[in-house]
């Protein structure tokens, strides 16, 4: 028998709607589950697996606010010239490549769901690759990918190539960059 207490389980739940947020309906319960449902032994890798999955999202969505604050109100944030992005889009992750190949097989301004992105990736990681190098992709995959991009372009003050809504729940492209982005992958052979 296991026991918690009233105070921890409303903890629990909302971790739970938290993780929902972050990686989609039911993302949340399936993790949940696995901390609860061992009986016999307790699996105190899933429970530090949790634990910086959490850490790094929070992190990342604190520096994406930071970013967006001071975006808002004391930086001005500069469009990107040709060279300057081919310059950074060079310096991609796999991980970051494989999600803006996803956003540029959408039409120009189409939003892409999160979930979908996540569907997506294995196989770009794969054609890319690096598959055997990533564990399943996930809304925290695709939180870290979108930190990356922001901590880069963060010191050069330059605007965000994708835009988001619904919380990162949708992503697209932004429209002054698709074309030379998708130009760019096709380099990659990744379009």
């Amino acid at each position: 028998m296991r026991v918690i207490k009233c105070k921890d389980l409303l903890k629990l739940y909302q971790l739970k709607q938290d993780l929902d947020n972050i990686g989609g309906p039911g993302s949340g319960t399936e993790k949940i589950q696995k901390l609860l449902l061992p009986i016999e032994n307790i699996d105190v890798g899933e429970f530090i697996s949790l634990i910086f999955e959490i850490a790094e999202f929070k992190q990342a969505t604190e520096e994406e606010l930071e970013v967006e604050g001071e975006g808002a109100e004391s930086v001005s944030l500069t469009p990107w010239s040709s060279s300057e992005l081919a310059n950074y889009l060079s310096e991609c992750t796999p991980i970051q490549k494989a999600l803006l190949a996803i956003l540029a097989r959408a039409p120009e301004g189409e939003w892409v769901s999160r979930k979908q992105v996540i569907a997506e990736m294995p196989a770009l990681l794969d054609k890319l690759g690096v598959a055997n190098l990533y564990k399943a992709p996930s809304g925290y995959t695709i939180a870290g990918a979108l930190t990356g991009l922001t901590m880069r372009r963060r010191p050069l003050r330059k605007e965000s190539i994708i835009k988001k809504q619904m919380g990162g729940q949708k992503m697209a492209i932004a429209e002054q960059y698709y074309s030379q982005i998708k130009k760019w992958l096709a380099t990659q052979s990744l379009v």
